[in-house]
């Protein structure tokens, strides 16, 4: 007999990995910006707009008191149209290409982690309804590792905030995820991720459970973790962490 009707899982750090190492974001951005012909721009600035860009995402990452998402692009427009000194021909071509970019050069360097194809399989295999519940402001770049990866196959739905608008832990999004789906009440729905505040939190604030791939995190920073655990890999028997 099954606990639960639905495990919901979140994507990076819980699914997929960034490979840190051989990845430097801010040389990737810098990389992506000049590959635009459409203006001329001195170093040291485009060293400032890169620097003033990160700030601005990290902020607006790590403000989990705003429930809307935001946009790459709006964030790149933002900074570019504080630099009034700045002259350009199309600022809405440059940012869009530039975003656009700057994640299709990230894909290589994103990976699954070892043995998320036999979980998702064995979930599937004793009847869990399987949901995507992903915090990506940029969606496209979510859907081209789903596919890269074929993980797109396991789920019966998937959710990018930046294709709903909210992000967690805003209890919108996961209303949003369980819409219409098959579950006879919220204590049958878990939730699996590993950020502290959007995933665990937000799960557990909206009335459902949770178990924490906790990563990078201490284990007693939550008092109530209902479930830990350090990879997604050794989770079989869900109900044993709860």
């Amino acid at each position: 007999m099954n606990f639960f009707d639905i495990v919901s899982l979140d994507l990076f750090s819980t699914l997929v990995y960034v490979d840190r190492k051989s990845f430097d974001s801010h040389q990737a951005l810098k990389s992506a910006l000049l590959q635009s012909d459409e203006f001329n721009i001195q170093s040291d600035v485009l060293d400032e707009i890169i620097e003033a860009y990160y700030l601005k995402v990290r902020s607006e990452m790590h403000d989990y008191s705003k429930e809307k998402e935001f946009r790459n692009e709006d964030v790149l427009k933002d900074v570019f149209e504080e630099k009034k000194s700045i002259s350009t021909i199309d600022i809405e071509k440059i940012v869009s290409k530039t975003i656009a970019f700057y994640f299709d050069e990230a894909m290589s360097l994103i990976h699954p982690y070892p043995g998320v194809h036999e979980i998702l399989t064995y979930l599937l295999e004793k009847k869990y309804q399987l949901v995507l519940t992903s915090n990506h402001s940029y969606p496209k770049n979510g859907w081209d590792i789903l596919k890269k990866h074929d993980l797109t196959r396991y789920f019966s739905r998937i959710v990018f905030s930046g294709d709903i608008g909210w992000k967690k832990p805003s209890k919108k999004i996961f209303t949003y995820a369980f819409k219409d789906m098959n579950y006879s009440n919220k204590d049958r729905i878990i939730h699996i991720g590993d950020n502290l505040e959007a995933d665990i939190r937000g799960a557990l604030d909206y009335g459902i459970k949770a178990i924490w791939i906790f990563s990078t995190y201490k284990k007693n920073e939550i008092e109530e973790p209902k479930g830990i655990h350090g990879k997604i890999s050794h989770i079989k028997d869900i109900t044993q962490f709860l």
